[in-house]
């Protein structure tokens, strides 16, 4: 989640390698956002987490997800 929060590309590419070679479950990273506090905008940090579901798991998994970066539920 760290990486995730700061959001860097390189920081990104390493969450998607080593997703290639041990894959995440959609479901443990949600609780995972939803329990990690951050200094910063939380909405920059809901938006970076969407962008990481997209990237490994797709479009239709990131758009089950929007309520997250909508503010919903937290």
């Amino acid at each position: 989640m760290m990486k995730l929060a700061r959001g860097y590309p390189h920081d990104l590419q390493a969450l998607e390698s080593i997703h290639r070679h041990q894959p995440f479950d959609p479901d443990v990273l949600e609780q995972r956002f939803r329990e990690t506090e951050v200094v910063g905008p939380r909405r920059r940090f809901a938006l970076a987490f969407l962008d990481l579901i997209e990237r490994l798991f797709g479009d239709e998994e990131a758009k089950r997800r929007e309520h997250v970066a909508a503010g919903l539920n937290w």
